[in-house]
């Protein structure tokens, strides 16, 4: 009784519901479980596993949105330092969730924080020059002002949170991947982790740190009613789009042992060396191979480069340079609104434990699919919107569960009118 005495006041279970436009944070009263062994997971962790602003931030308030002419994206987003004893996670989102990121640092916390206090900053900077520099060139050209134009001049004020684009075209008029708004979020993007890894590189004290960057951004075109969704990824964080219950991966993965990284690696006499278990004949043995009864057996193992690192592109890394690069991929896709449920943004806490991003997918769908257990539609919507605010939490608690021994972070986005859920 003793040791559950004071284990339990080591416990620390974070949940937080934070309004989007009042920044108010409630905490929810903790729920009674019945015995020390049936706790959940994240609660068993101790004090110095958990982080202060970890655990969910939903809004679902109509009268809220019904303010702005701006749509909201409500998010769930858990982070929490896990096993390990230092946290390097971090994660940023605007207020209306239209833009969201996490950063999984490695040698140290500062890139990853630095990263969360000024990429969005970065990225509204360039998207202004950017906007500007298109006006000016129409009218070099001697072409009228669009209305794209006017109103990217009114978004200069980097500091606004509410930062959604709209481009005024014939809602008849399919979309134009190339259209100059889209062009200057993809160039404000590639611009902002560009110029975060220059500020980084100039920081001598920071030579053996560095950390990956993942970011999305919901472009929305006004009168078209249709949203484009944008990546940028440096590094094995990741984002994934359900599209109905199927598993796109609107990120790709820096890992050493991908092909064309390995490559590039090789051919500046970098070497690619596995480190974890092998088979009878030598070869590497990856996670398919050492599950049984949905768990990995054995131990795990990573590629690393010249016996080091186990990604191959990262903000920061100045020691690692030039096998380690910054270069960042932008992926931009059509969010479809009839089939698009929601978008996990996740550090490799989460999938490195998970055998695909189906997997994950399907997690999640399965959980929502058992919020319509009522026979009456107000007790299955109320059910349903308690399962998309804990997402993250189940997700990371399942994470836990599987063995991740590293810090996990999670944001699940929103995007469905919850109507093809049942299906």
């Amino acid at each position: 009784m003793k040791l559950a005495h004071i284990l339990h006041h080591h416990i620390i279970f974070l949940y937080t519901l934070q309004s989007i436009q009042a920044n108010e944070i409630n905490y929810p009263k903790r729920r009674k479980r019945g015995g020390f062994f049936n706790r959940d997971p994240i609660e068993l962790l101790p004090k110095k596993y958990s982080i202060p602003n970890g655990g969910n931030l939903y809004d679902d308030d109509e009268k809220k949105s019904s303010q702005s002419t701006n749509r909201i994206y409500p998010m769930s987003i858990c982070s929490i330092q896990g096993k390990r004893h230092y946290m390097e996670d971090e994660y940023f989102t605007n207020q209306n969730g239209s833009f969201c990121s996490v950063f999984d640092g490695h040698g140290g916390s500062a890139v990853s924080k630095y990263l969360r206090q000024n990429l969005y900053a970065r990225y509204l900077q360039a998207k202004a020059k950017s906007m500007m520099l298109l006006a000016t060139e129409n009218k070099i050209k001697g072409e009228e002002e669009n209305q794209e134009d006017q109103d990217a001049l009114e978004e200069i004020n980097v500091e606004s949170e509410n930062d959604v684009d709209q481009d005024q075209d014939s809602a008849k008029t399919p979309i134009d991947m190339q259209s100059p708004s889209l062009i200057a979020v993809r160039n404000a993007l590639k611009s902002a982790f560009e110029t975060i890894d220059a500020e980084v590189q100039k920081v001598s004290h920071w030579s053996f740190q560095g950390s990956t960057a993942v970011a999305i951004k919901l472009h929305k075109i006004a009168n078209l009613e249709k949203t484009v969704l944008i990546s940028a990824n440096v590094g094995d964080s990741r984002a994934v789009l359900c599209r109905n219950g199927e598993a796109i991966e609107i990120t790709k993965d820096h890992k050493p042992n991908d092909p064309d990284e390995r490559e590039r690696i090789e051919s500046l006499g970098g070497r690619v060396e596995w480190f974890g278990p092998v088979d009878k004949d030598g070869n590497p043995m990856d996670s398919s191979e050492r599950r049984a009864n949905g768990k990995e057996i054995g131990l795990r193992g990573v590629y690393r480069i010249n016996r080091n690192l186990a990604l191959s592109r990262a903000i920061g890394d100045r020691s690692e340079l030039p096998y380690v690069c910054s270069q960042v991929d932008i992926q931009q896709i059509e969010v479809d609104e009839e089939q698009d449920v929601f978008i996990v943004i996740a550090s490799d806490g989460l999938f490195d434990v998970f055998s695909s991003s189906q997997e994950v997918v399907d997690f999640c769908h399965n959980f929502l699919k058992r919020s319509y257990r009522n026979k009456d539609e107000e007790l299955d919507k109320i059910a349903l919107e308690k399962t998309k605010r804990k997402m993250s939490k189940l997700l990371v608690r399942e994470a836990l569960r599987r063995g991740s021994m590293d810090n996990i972070t999670v944001i699940v986005v929103w995007l469905d009118s919850d109507d093809h859920i049942q299906s």
